[in-house]
């Protein structure tokens, strides 16, 4: 089983045994993950704030909803989110934006012009 994971470009299984028996995870691939969840903004959020809890963190709304637009939009800018209508001032979004590069959240890849936008979180990537 474990060689066929490693074929397939999958994470290895995962074993545990109690008192009821073995149980065995076999995980997705990431790519089927993400191209699953980043048609839907709320399993984005949903998905986005069970990693976050899983790790002890919390945000914002403001953050949440920063978050799921660079999930959906990651080649936008930080005026396209503003200009999507989101009630936060320009420097309200870089304010938030900092504060989620901080936690290790939100990273830009690129520059201003060709960049995006990666949100780093377990199982979105």
């Amino acid at each position: 089983m474990v060689s066929f994971c490693q074929k397939q470009g999958l994470q290895e299984p995962e074993y545990l045994v109690d008192n009821n028996g073995v149980h065995i995870t076999f995980w997705k691939s990431t790519a089927t993950i993400q191209k699953t969840i980043q048609k839907d903004p709320e399993t984005i959020q949903r998905a986005i704030q069970k990693s976050l809890e899983t790790r002890g963190i919390t945000v914002t709304d403001f953050q949440m909803n920063i978050l799921v637009f660079f999930c959906l939009h990651p080649e936008a800018t930080r005026k396209n989110y503003i200009a999507s209508g989101k009630d936060i001032s320009e420097g309200g979004t870089i304010s938030n934006i900092s504060r989620l590069q901080e936690l290790g959240l939100l990273r830009r890849e690129g520059g201003r012009k060709d960049g995006r936008w990666v949100v780093i979180v377990d199982g979105l990537n």
